[in-house]
């Protein structure tokens, strides 16, 4: 059965990688190995950090392992990957594995790419406002510019990690967007 379950596992168009409470990769097929471009033997026992995800994801990705474990609920995301002539999305879906008569626990995590050239942000099927501003969210932080998105009011409603350094410099950035000053344009 195990090998059966490998054969399909291995041959599915969907990267998967399970990830351990420690966060050490513990499983990986041959598509996950293909999209992080590293090789299975390599990443079994590596830490998610060295797995070869966008390096400014690490951050969210390690919240949603810790958001998936603790709430024993499902996270999805979407990142985004740059390559020499293109930015590819990816959607990660984190479902956390806890077995009852096991003492493993850990993340099960998918990962596919979406499309390389979206016709439009309908082909992310969102369906919700803050889906869709998570979307928006993610491109800004791989920009190599100081990026935001304002409301029509002028209202900021995101802004990317060095447009916080340029228009914070060495202050204390506000604790959330809501405390962010009206931008106007």
């Amino acid at each position: 059965m195990d090998t059966l379950f490998d054969y399909v596992l291995n041959n599915s168009p969907q990267g998967v990688f399970c990830i351990d409470k420690r966060g050490n990769c513990c499983y990986m097929n041959s598509a996950a190995s293909n999209l992080l471009n590293i090789d299975v033997s390599e990443a079994i026992d590596s830490h998610i950090a060295e797995l070869g995800l966008p390096k400014e994801y690490s951050d969210e990705i390690e919240a949603s392992i810790s958001s998936a474990m603790n709430s024993k609920n499902i996270v999805e995301k979407i990142i985004f990957y740059k390559t020499d002539k293109d930015i590819e999305p990816h959607k990660i879906v984190f479902k956390p594995y806890m077995p009852a008569d096991s003492g493993f626990n850990g993340v099960i995590i998918y990962m596919e790419k979406i499309s390389s050239k979206p016709s439009s942000i309908s082909d992310f099927d969102y369906t919700d406002d803050q889906t869709i501003l998570d979307f928006f969210e993610s491109i800004l932080e791989i920009l190599p510019a100081a990026a935001f998105i304002a409301d029509k009011t002028g209202k900021l409603v995101a802004i990317n990690k060095l447009g916080l350094q340029i228009y914070y410099g060495d202050a204390p950035y506000p604790e959330s967007i809501d405390k962010f000053e009206y931008i106007g344009y």
